[in-house]
């Protein structure tokens, strides 16, 4: 995924929340630069936006958030903008940047296509940031990004209110989490004992519980393949009448213990034998 810098279905009714009084948007009409600001009584608030660029799909980032407050000269600063009025016309202009430019602040018309990109914006920056503090917790899975992407073409009403937007964001992206966090730390639980207990189970026991275990490639977990390394240092009869029981799962046992090569000799010479089998017949 590139960053350019310039979960489960989500249903969202827009008379759910009674009337909505219209934000103060303000926009910055750029090819090169895109910052909106939502304008209260004695603050702005200001969201310098970015993109996301990946081949599932393309969207908005919010770079920045900086909150602007009202100074003694009509201005407002926050922490990284500066906006000042002049003859009732806004312009904002960084106070990071070595080579700062005024930006003409343009009263946004059409609403519904700003609390769009904002509301895409949001949803992406936590949906991503979901699956990486998802994948740093649970290792041994990998939770796709990429989902954000899809999910947010389910949503129905993409163009609400932009602040009633992120509590509802905030609660569904959280019930996502905690969901993948329960199922994650069930399969962990079910890893440790099969490889800490499988001196003590017998092949049935053991078949019966990894078959429990999704049985994916690493692009999606590695539960299944981190048993079977684990148990082939001690168990190689097991692994065997595993790749001999389950020959759907043989390229992903056979991945699991590649380094072991006195044990995939085995398991090759179990694949001749039960071709030249199918040959005879």
């Amino acid at each position: 995924m590139k960053r350019v810098c310039i979960l489960p279905f989500l249903i969202f009714a827009g008379n759910l929340f009674g009337q909505i009084p219209a934000q103060n948007l303000y926009r910055v009409s750029n090819a090169f630069k895109k910052i909106y600001t939502d304008k209260y009584e004695n603050y702005i608030v200001a969201f310098d936006m970015g993109k996301y660029l990946d081949k599932a799909g393309v969207g908005l980032s919010i770079r920045k958030t900086d909150t602007l407050y009202l100074q003694a000269d009509n201005s407002y600063k926050g922490k990284e903008y500066k906006i000042e009025n002049t003859n009732n016309q806004f312009y904002i202009s960084s106070l990071t940047e070595k080579k700062s430019k005024k930006y003409k602040l343009n009263i946004v018309e059409k609403i519904k296509a700003a609390y769009q990109d904002l509301n895409n914006a949001y949803y992406l920056d936590n949906y991503f940031a979901m699956s990486d503090r998802l994948n740093k917790k649970f290792e041994l899975n990998h939770h796709s990004f990429r989902n954000g992407y899809f999910n947010w073409e389910k949503i129905t009403d993409k163009e609400i209110n932009y602040l009633e937007f992120r509590k509802i964001t905030d609660i569904e992206i959280q019930k996502t989490e905690d969901s993948i966090s329960k199922r994650q730390e069930s399969l962990i639980t079910k890893t440790n004992y099969l490889i800490d207990n499988i001196d003590k189970l017998t092949y049935a026991e053991f078949k019966d519980s990894i078959s429990k275990i999704p049985a994916e490639f690493a692009y999606q977990s590695s539960y299944y393949k981190t048993i079977v390394n684990k148990i082939s240092k001690n168990k190689q009869d097991y692994v065997i009448l595993l790749y001999k029981d389950f020959p759907e799962n043989r390229t992903l046992i056979m991945f699991a213990v590649e380094k072991d090569k006195p044990l995939v000799h085995k398991l090759k010479a179990l694949d001749k034998r039960e071709n030249n089998s199918a040959k005879k017949k």
